[in-house]
């Protein structure tokens, strides 16, 4: 009996794979506060879904999540994100704090052509204003 080899995926294997399905980029969204943060979607874009610059760069400041609803759905998905959600979070954890604290969100875009990621990361904050009134008890 013949047992099955099991192959470990790499990036130049899944951009292949993304690319010989029409994929043009990888969009992998993220968000976090408090002590977690969490991928929320990953998500493959055609050529036609996938905004650039002038120089064919992925253009990640006119990335937008509602376009989402153009997904293709890639042969082997639940083996390719898993793959991709666990290759993605040590770049993830360079960006500032967005799991901690206040946290953050963003989106990670990957050019099927190239590798090339791109991120655009949001970093919440909290402002506290204070104001000083004051008054006298009635005794």
């Amino acid at each position: 009996m013949e047992t099955k080899k099991e192959t470990k995926l790499t990036w130049t294997g899944v951009l292949t794979m993304l690319r010989d399905q029409g994929v043009a980029s990888i969009v992998v969204e993220y968000a976090g506060s408090g002590d977690s943060g969490a991928i929320d979607h990953v998500g493959y874009l055609s050529e036609a879904e996938t905004s650039r610059t002038a120089d064919g760069n992925i253009d990640a400041s006119s990335y937008n999540s509602w376009d989402m609803l153009k997904d293709i759905t890639p042969e082997n998905e639940a083996e390719i994100y898993t793959f991709v959600e666990e290759a993605v979070y040590p770049i993830l954890n360079t960006f500032d704090d967005w799991w901690n604290d206040d946290g953050g969100q963003g989106a990670l875009l990957i050019d099927t052509k190239n590798g090339k990621w791109y991120a655009n990361n949001g970093t919440n904050y909290s402002n506290v204003d204070y104001t000083y009134p004051d008054g006298k008890l009635e005794i």
